[in-house]
């Protein structure tokens, strides 16, 4: 009788182990506070309200300045511009409440000009040229004091481009009366230069420059005239005036009385 023997050529099943009692682990995450446990009753509350702030989207024609420039989509983002913007801010990101300055470089101050109701660029591709401020008289009549081209005469209409002033300077001839050292003396001065500013007109294209009379028939009879005006006021004002003024206003009028007599005829 032959035994005959089975093999199985099945290897043996491993043993199955059990997770029935296995402990559990879970993703705690901490509250924007930084408390552990999720977010806080506090912290949700701030959410809501945040959800509620009147965000803003940028304007139709900011977006379409800004998209082409770095070819992100501008047209969900918002803008927080109210008194809890700060605070809420913590709960979005941070290109809503403070754009990364490496991402808008060059056109934040185009951002800051969308924060300012009706101000919207016109053009984010290039930065905002600096308007030339215009300068005011009295430097452009310091300027032309220092310089020796322009200084002569004890004054003159002065121009800076299109800017036309009325300058006084010393006045030597026959004086020697210096500029400031007489107030009364630079004031009629003064008055007397301010005369001439319809009698010229300014190049803007220049400088600082003295510009001509435009109708140079007519620079005399102008002279004479306000000469003879200067001098009436030069009469009364030396009847208030005091030491050493009075005498170096008596000496200017003697000038100006001269000029006429020897320019101005029975004019």
């Amino acid at each position: 009788m032959s035994t005959r023997l089975h093999l199985s050529m099945k290897p043996a099943a491993a043993p199955v182990r059990s997770l029935g009692h296995a402990p559990l682990r879970s993703l705690q995450r901490k509250c924007s506070c930084g408390g552990a446990g999720g977010k806080c009753d506090a912290c949700k509350k701030k959410e809501a309200t945040l959800q509620r702030s009147p965000a803003q989207p940028l304007s139709a024609p900011a977006q379409k300045s800004f998209n082409p420039l770095r070819g992100h989509d501008f047209s969900r983002m918002r803008i927080l511009a109210n008194a809890g913007a700060h605070e809420s801010g913590s709960f979005v990101p941070t290109l809503i409440r403070t754009p990364h300055p490496g991402f808008l470089s060059g056109i934040d101050e185009r951002l800051q000009d969308e924060l300012q109701p009706g101000q919207v660029p016109a053009d984010a591709g290039h930065a905002k040229p600096q308007e030339k401020k215009a300068r005011g008289c009295k430097e452009i009549c310091d300027d032309a004091y220092k310089d020796p081209a322009l200084n002569g005469a004890g004054g003159g209409v002065i121009c800076d481009g299109a800017t036309k002033c009325a300058c006084t300077f010393d006045i030597p001839v026959g004086t020697g009366i210096k500029r400031g050292e007489c107030p009364e003396i630079d004031s009629i001065a003064a008055k007397h230069e301010a005369r001439h500013l319809p009698d010229v007109d300014c190049d803007a294209s220049k400088g600082l420059h003295r510009p001509p009379f435009r109708d140079q028939s007519k620079a005399n009879a102008s002279e004479c005239t306000h000469r003879k005006e200067t001098s009436d006021e030069l009469s009364e004002a030396m009847k208030k005036a005091a030491e050493p003024c009075k005498t170096k206003m008596g000496d200017l009028k003697s000038v100006l009385d001269t000029w006429v007599k020897a320019n101005c005829g029975a004019h």
